[in-house]
């Protein structure tokens, strides 16, 4: 079980973000129990990824119509309405058939709603004709995770870090796919754990270093950190999969996970 592959958390967050949030404790070791933790903001299912797609593109990668469109397109995305954002980015492409930045957001709606196989050769494009730039990357490494193309989720997600070493999604996806090929669970840790320290006290990020620990055979610090997660949010999905995976908490017993692949996505 492995919580990951998301594009809706509020991204590459910098020193100065930091600086601006109240004191939380880090992955190091979880707040008392009974602490009510404060709760993630996040508006909408898109709107953290949208702000991040706005900052991945700059005036002058387009005409400022183009510009404009695209920015719409995503306040559209950002207020949940996907047919509409659809309509621009398609009207968008007949002004600009090449724009990898549009290649990019159909993709990452294609990805979002299941179709893979359209989805990763727009991402695969898109990332091509954007090497410098983080976002493009780890959409198209979370697309090919939900294929279960896992190593080549691995290899593009390590381009994404290596390009921006501070980008929360970056971080929180890399080690998400480590857990699910059950790969340097040691590694994964540390980058769940300097995740953290950008976006204190969420919940998948908790939920994996449980897994991440795991794997290590630190099953009480495991332990200490699904306890965590749960109590973040106990009535978010995720919770059900970790009682699921877990039914043994709290009493140091090794974890007994199914063989069920398809939960690791």
């Amino acid at each position: 079980m492995v919580c990951g592959e998301k594009l809706t958390h509020n991204g590459c967050q910098t020193k100065e973000y930091m600086e601006n949030q109240e004191p939380v404790e880090s992955a190091e070791g979880p707040p008392s129990r009974g602490t009510k933790q404060p709760p993630r903001r996040s508006p909408s299912k898109h709107a953290s990824q949208t702000k991040l797609m706005k900052q991945n593109k700059d005036p002058h990668d387009s005409s400022e119509l183009r510009y404009q469109l695209h920015n719409q397109a995503l306040d559209l995305l950002e207020a949940g309405n996907l047919a509409q954002a659809m309509a621009i980015l398609r009207h968008l492409l007949r002004l600009d058939p090449k724009d990898p930045h549009v290649d990019h957001i159909k993709g990452f709606l294609l990805s979002e709603s299941g179709l893979q196989d359209q989805a990763i050769p727009l991402l695969r494009r898109a990332a091509r004709l954007l090497p410098t730039r983080t976002v493009p990357q780890v959409t198209l490494g979370i697309a090919l995770m939900r294929q279960g193309a896992l190593a080549e989720a691995e290899t593009t997600l390590e381009k994404a870090l290596a390009i921006d070493p501070g980008c929360f999604f970056s971080l929180t996806n890399l080690a998400a796919c480590l857990l699910a090929r059950e790969k340097s669970p040691e590694r994964a840790e540390r980058l769940l754990r300097k995740a953290d320290l950008l976006m204190p006290n969420d919940q998948c990020v908790w939920t994996n270093l449980g897994r991440a620990r795991s794997l290590q055979g630190k099953h009480a610090k495991a332990d200490e950190a699904l306890r965590h997660a749960i109590d973040i949010d106990p009535d978010a999905g995720v919770v059900a999969l970790i009682t699921d995976f877990y039914p043994h908490l709290g009493n140091g017993e090794p974890p007994t996970p199914p063989d069920d692949p398809s939960l690791n996505h």
